[in-house]
């Protein structure tokens, strides 16, 4: 075993022991690796017969695995998933040209992967499943990182928070990189813990790696990096590190660069692009934290306030017991909610983006278990959180199955397909819409025009042109952000008949 270092993590001001037993769900010991076949296959034989945090992880795992790939095609594409789409079918190289021309403003990584994945079939499943494994793998990512920055018991209730979570179920169901984001993010934080704890250059080159895949993934898990390397530069000098001590942060942030290299000037190019102008849409101030909150806590305003007060809890025996995890989750959390927010008054900011902080989250509610276990230290106290947090997850979960609340435009573009005749004309807006609208309807098979427009000038211009064909408008919210006027909307209403709204995608009809 590593020898482990006298300057890595330690624990609070006083002896672990001496604040609380921690409960053990363990009956027995593991057996002695010469017992059976040797090596790495015969540990991994022994934990699933004798540890019950094995055996619960796996069942957790196969739960979120049936939570993540049940109805992975219960919605239609909506705009950010068709981009995905859209992006995806383009060769590896063409995707720098979509960086500088605006057309996406998130790392390559993701799109690359989702290329291969094509080839299975064009379908929503195709493109979803990919999210949905990387969501699984998750779950027990989560757990061996709870369990080295604060204990197996920790390490399974933050497991089962995520594996229930109605947030994470969402993203691990979009075909967007944020499900892969959290999973690298995880890795690295599980990296960094081993590489701070024991003699090794191994798990340093990893962080770096992990960090490095993280970026590739998404810009905004950089916050959450630079955060980890400057609290252990803090800690570094505040020990008195010697040169030396540091060599293996060195390297992984050597290894993080070098990988980076090629996404840094993108990275610069497209924040600049997204802070050049006021936002139009998102969430900005301090309602970035409390819709933040809501959505990690399964859209439950009371959920969201019993988190949040478990994590202040958490934190709180964290500070007692585990003083340098206590000290990391606090500059993590705080640089990374208090950066966004700031941000937010300059870019578009949604709960999604802070999808990278989760772990630390989730950490902190399940660390709140120390409380019972200091006032009395039973076996049966992680069990009893397990339920809890089930029962307190099912009314999100029965939401996600049963409201659908992403645009439908399978539903639309199969209305407009009946609808239509051919030499209609059939208009989107705003233009951009385009993307998961022509994922379901294919105007030239159907014998119809097709045009994007995103104001009233184009739509006046229009109709002037008209004969005798109908003209079919279909249009989200999104327009007000397209045309903050309200020009074109108010258009529709004087000039236009409405046909109807199918989960936030309006239809008008102009005879």
């Amino acid at each position: 075993m590593p020898k482990r270092k006298t300057q890595g993590l330690e624990q609070g001001n006083e002896s672990y022991k001496e604040i609380l037993t921690v409960p053990d769900l363990d009956l027995k010991k593991e057996r002695p690796a010469s017992q059976g076949i040797p090596g790495t296959f015969s540990r991994m034989k022994n934990a699933l017969y004798n540890s019950r945090y094995i055996q619960i992880l796996l069942v957790l795992t196969v739960i979120a695995a049936v939570l993540r790939l049940y109805a992975l095609d219960l919605s239609s594409l909506w705009l950010d998933e068709a981009l995905t789409y859209r992006f995806s079918l383009s060769p590896f190289s063409d995707y720098w040209g979509l960086i500088s021309a605006g057309g996406e403003v998130s790392p390559p990584l993701f799109f690359w992967l989702e290329h291969f994945m094509l080839y299975l079939g064009h379908t929503e499943t195709t493109l979803r499943l990919l999210p949905a494994v990387f969501g699984i793998l998750t779950v027990p990512v989560i757990y061996f990182l709870g369990s080295e920055s604060v204990d197996r018991n920790a390490g399974l209730l933050a497991a089962a928070l995520l594996a229930f979570s109605p947030f994470h179920l969402f993203y691990s169901q979009e075909a967007r990189m944020y499900s892969l984001v959290l999973l690298f993010l995880a890795c690295a934080l599980y990296f960094f813990f081993r590489a701070s704890k024991e003699e090794g250059i191994k798990w340093w080159l990893l962080f770096g790696l992990f960090s490095g895949l993280a970026f590739w993934t998404h810009f905004y898990s950089g916050l959450l990096i630079s955060g980890v390397y400057l609290w252990y530069l803090g800690v570094s000098l505040k020990r008195k590190a010697k040169i030396p001590d540091l060599k293996g942060a060195a390297y992984s942030l050597a290894i993080l660069v070098l990988i980076c290299l090629p996404l840094l000037a993108i990275s610069w190019t497209a924040l600049f692009r997204m802070t050049s102008r006021a936002p139009t849409w998102g969430n900005r101030g301090i309602e970035v934290l409390t819709t933040t909150f809501s959505h990690f806590s399964g859209y439950s305003a009371p959920i969201a306030v019993l988190f949040v007060a478990l994590f202040l809890i958490g934190m709180y025996m964290l500070l007692k017991t585990r003083r340098d995890t206590f000290t990391l989750f606090t500059v993590l959390f705080v640089l990374f909610l208090i950066g966004n927010v700031a941000l937010s008054y300059l870019m578009p900011m949604a709960p999604r983006y802070f999808i990278g902080i989760l772990p630390v989250f989730f950490i902190g509610i399940a660390s709140s278990y120390f409380v019972v276990s200091r006032v009395k230290p039973d076996r049966r106290i992680i069990p009893i959180c397990l339920a809890l947090i089930i029962l307190v997850s099912i009314p999100g979960l029965i939401h996600h199955y049963t409201v659908v609340e992403k645009e439908d435009w399978r539903y639309v573009a199969d209305l407009l397909a009946k609808s239509t005749m051919p030499g209609d004309t059939v208009v989107v807006m705003p233009s951009y819409m385009a993307n998961p609208f022509d994922f379901y309807y294919d105007n030239v098979s159907d014998g119809t025009r097709e045009i994007g427009l995103s104001r009233e000038d184009d739509l006046v211009l229009l109709t002037s042109q008209k004969q005798k064909e109908k003209i079919f408008i279909a249009f989200t919210d999104d327009l007000n952000a397209a045309d903050p006027s309200g020009k074109a909307i108010q258009w529709m209403k004087e000039h236009a008949q409405f046909a109807g709204n199918q989960r936030g995608v309006y239809v008008f009809v102009v005879v």
